[in-house]
């Protein structure tokens, strides 16, 4: 790239939703802000990933295509999350997909690649969780549910809980590992396992995701996680507070390896190099093992008031380094710590001095970083270790009593009102969410117009910045089939900010790797773009580039679709429309052929009568005059006879050009018979009009005869019958009139067929 105000950078992960992937991006988020460079998050799944879990697509391989987009054209270095999308391939194949981005600066997160830096966990953190069930618990039957087979982050983890059986004289014993695949779909596995060995004190999970279907299968089994059977996990992700009860677990801080990646891929990029770091762990010990008496001793009489606040912390959101810095959370942490050393020191607690701090807590706090479950958690356990510590404290375990429940209240309060909130804006977010689809729908006809549509609608949600691009027709992509992309792709419609975007055709296209790198971009500050391909089943249409806070990433995964599904339905009125339109003049011609005399080109018999009863029968017509025409061609055997069916066919040509000589006044005409024509016609004044058509037709043919070269007489004899409409009425019941008209006509036709030439006598 060049000349670049700020760096950019790229990260691809799994899912943007996936726990143990969220607080890769937190850290991540934060530390491009602080850095001030633009991030791009690349979104894609596993490659050549098989999802057991239900909520995830056949057509999720589709996600992948958004790996080819990244180049050293668009990108001045790339964050790998190994362990999320390379979980289902080999090492080797690893390796060459990060060689393929080659020589762009590219550092890699949870697994070391030769010739590259990496953030990663310490290799031995998952002991800690198996050393505790041994020491502190005198397990010997533990069971351990791994991640796939082939992934280096969980054969590493499971070389730990080996390492540690043969540590402690434990015999290794294979049956009592099985492999899940890092989802939350492992009850089967569990199954498996707890079928073997019925008699398992405990079992380690190798994250903490695959303990969600752990804790089914011990619900299915009326096994009580604690009590009946030890549980750990590993990373101390959302999940593990989320679990009932919650799961003791090894905390990796993998917000830290988000926000160290960065850093140390920027030195990268500026310096040329940096180094690989191995982050620390420490076990969290929480109910899902049942902690003993010893363990649960009250602290108070070994710890002063910053370590029993630290611990509190620890278990429920992590310690104060860890946990997302604001104002709000850090005033909680003085505020408890305040409380600890008036309560350890057995000073008075001054109760209206931190009851108006907590006030202004709340009044001055839009948003609380952490779930508020959490921070109720930690509020309510702190008040049971102050409860405990001022047990002969009466004045000050009132105070407590009273300090806490004013917290809490205005926890509820807040929480409510976040509730209200979210509802509000979720049921607007929704309704135009619902738009897009709808919106795109009614501007079918115009496919700018439809695409600007959409970024109208993000505007008005929560989207600080939305691109629309699209390829020039849709690309079909079929699973384990290699992606071909196409050069360029088409920006419709975007917006920054306030400003809404058409683009002009003229000025739609670019290079696929520009995407992301052009004029359209924000200029003048840093951005965070969320890129999201746009598909239907096996169609790729393009892509979905959008800028929100992280909090509403979720709604990515509901617009994205409604993006897909509105073009798809755009193009599939489109192509209906066309077909349509082929039908219809595929019916207009078929129409027109079963209705149409083949060799003079009006109407045939059915042609004529069909077109002559439209008019005649309409209610429009009652009370109007109408005239019909009678016409036979003179002697057309003799023609035949003498001149060959050349010579006839040109003598009913000609008679269809005396009729049309009539056009002003005839609406009809046509060849009901092999040498019979009719014409009919709608007027003010039959009588009149019938005299013009009858006098005009017979002037043709005479102007004809006497001008044409050809050696025989062309005539018509003519029959017009005219008459007032009552409406309602068949042209067949009035021909018999104009029949006898004709016939009358018949008796002065034309009897001479050959010209005379040289003084030789007519036939």
């Amino acid at each position: 790239m060049t000349e670049k105000k700020r760096l950019q950078i790229g990260l691809m992960i799994h899912h943007l939703e996936n726990e143990y992937a969220s607080e890769i991006l937190k850290g991540a988020i934060a530390a491009a802000e602080e850095l001030d460079i633009n991030l791009i998050l690349l979104p894609g799944r596993g490659i050549n990933a098989v999802e057991d879990d239900e909520k995830y697509s056949i057509y999720d391989y589709q996600y992948n295509v958004i790996y080819n987009y990244v180049s050293e054209r668009n990108l001045d270095g790339l964050l790998v999350s190994v362990g999320t999308v390379g979980s289902y391939i080999s090492r080797e194949e690893m390796a060459q997909f990060l060689h393929s981005y080659d020589p762009l600066p590219l550092l890699t997160m949870e697994v070391e690649f030769p010739g590259y830096p990496c953030i990663r966990f310490n290799t031995n953190a998952m002991k800690l969780a198996v050393e505790h069930l041994i020491h502190h618990h005198g397990c010997r039957k533990i069971g351990f549910v791994s991640g796939p087979m082939g992934n280096q982050d969980a054969m590493e983890r499971l070389q730990c809980y080996r390492a540690v059986l043969e540590e402690n004289h434990i015999p290794y014993d294979c049956t009592k590992v099985v492999y899940g695949n890092f989802s939350e779909a492992s009850e089967e596995v569990v199954r498996n396992l707890l079928d073997l060995h019925p008699d398992l004190e405990a079992i380690c999970f190798a994250n903490d995701k695959m303990c969600i279907g752990g804790y089914e299968v011990f619900k299915e089994r009326k096994m009580r996680v604690g009590e009946d059977i030890l549980v750990t996990g590993f990373d101390d992700s959302e999940v593990a507070t989320s679990l009932k009860p919650m799961l003791t677990t090894v905390r990796t801080n993998i917000r830290s390896m988000g926000y160290q990646s960065v850093q140390a891929l920027v030195e990268l990029i500026q310096t040329g190099k940096t180094r690989s770091r191995t982050l620390d762990a420490r076990l969290i010990v929480r109910e899902s093992c049942d902690l003993t008496e010893e363990q649960i001793q009250n602290p108070a009489d070994h710890c002063a008031a910053e370590e029993i606040v630290g611990m509190i912390f620890n278990k429920y959101i992590g310690d104060l380094e860890s946990t997302t810095k604001t104002r709000f959370i850090q005033r909680v942490w003085e505020l408890l710590i305040k409380e600890f050393q008036a309560v350890c020191s057995h000073e008075p607690l001054p109760l209206a001095e931190y009851q108006k701090e907590i006030s202004e807590m709340f009044d001055q706090t839009d948003v609380i970083p952490i779930q508020v479950p959490l921070l109720k958690k930690v509020v309510t356990h702190a008040k049971e270790f102050a409860v405990q510590i001022c047990r002969e404290q009466p004045e000050n375990l009132l105070a407590v009593e009273r300090l806490h429940a004013f917290f809490l209240d205005n926890l509820l309060d807040y929480s409510m009102q976040q509730q209200y909130l979210l509802r509000t804006n979720l049921v607007y977010s929704n309704f135009l969410i619902s738009n897009i689809n709808k919106d795109m729908m009614i501007n079918s006809n115009d496919e700018e117009k439809s695409f600007f549509s959409i970024v109208k609608n993000l505007y008005r949600v929560s989207f600080k910045s939305s691109y629309i691009y699209v390829f020039h027709s849709p690309v079909v992509h079929y699973q384990y089939e290699q992606w071909i992309m196409p050069e360029n792709l088409y920006l419709k419609s975007y917006h920054i900010g306030q400003k809404l975007q058409r683009v002009e055709p003229p000025e739609q296209q670019v290079s696929v790797y520009s995407c992301i790198a052009n004029r359209y971009m924000p200029q003048d500050r840093r951005y965070t773009f969320v890129m999201v391909p746009l598909f239907s089943n096996e169609e790729q249409y393009g892509l979905f580039i959008c800028e929100l806070d992280y909090n509403h990433f979720s709604q990515i995964y509901s617009v994205a679709p409604q993006i897909c599904s509105a073009i798809k339905m755009t193009r599939l009125v489109k192509e209906l429309e066309g077909n349509l339109e082929e039908a219809r003049f595929a019916n207009s011609r078929l129409k027109l052929i079963s209705d149409s005399d083949e060799l003079t080109g009006v109407y045939n018999r059915r042609g004529f009568y069909r077109a002559a009863n439209a008019m005649l029968s309409s209610q429009e017509s009652a009370g109007k005059g109408c005239v019909l025409i009678l016409a036979d061609l003179d002697n057309l055997k003799i023609i035949n006879d003498t001149f060959g069916h050349d010579g006839g066919d040109h003598a009913l040509k000609t008679c269809v050009q005396y009729l049309s000589s009539a056009t002003p006044l005839l609406d009809a005409i046509g060849r009901v018979g092999g040498d019979e024509f009719a014409g009919f016609v709608m007027v003010d004044d039959p009588e009149t009009a019938g005299k013009q058509i009858y006098d005009s037709i017979k002037k043709a043919a005479q102007q004809y005869n006497a001008t044409s070269a050809i050696p025989y007489n062309i005539t018509l004899s003519v029959g017009v019958y005219t008459m007032t409409c009552q409406g309602g009425e068949q042209v067949q019941n009035y021909v018999k009139y104009a029949d006898q008209k004709l016939y009358q006509d018949k008796k002065n036709k034309n009897r001479i067929v050959i010209k005379p030439q040289n003084n030789s006598m007519p036939v």
